[in-house]
């Protein structure tokens, strides 16, 4: 069984032990528009530290949402149904 742990945080005391499947598990529920491979690979780059593979999961996912909002805007055209917009 493989485990992930954060033996640096701050909460040592209260330290967690994941089993891999189960994080991976849970990320491509959380993450479901970025590819299976690239969550495994930032866990994996990590060294398993959970918390520092959500916040870059986290960044990646929203880098990756407003790519897709700024090629939908790229690709209107007049005919898209969009009021034109009038100076004051």
């Amino acid at each position: 069984m493989d485990i992930i742990n954060r033996p640096d945080s701050p909460q040592d005391s209260l330290l967690r032990i994941l089993d891999y499947t189960e994080v991976i598990k849970i990320f491509r529920i959380i993450f479901p528009i970025l590819n299976d491979d690239v969550i495994e690979a930032v866990l994996s780059c990590n060294k398993g530290d959970v918390i520092l593979t959500v916040d870059q999961l986290l960044t990646m996912s929203s880098e990756f949402q407003t790519d897709l909002a700024k090629r939908d805007l790229m690709s209107c055209d007049d005919e898209s149904g969009l009021l034109d917009a009038k100076p004051f």
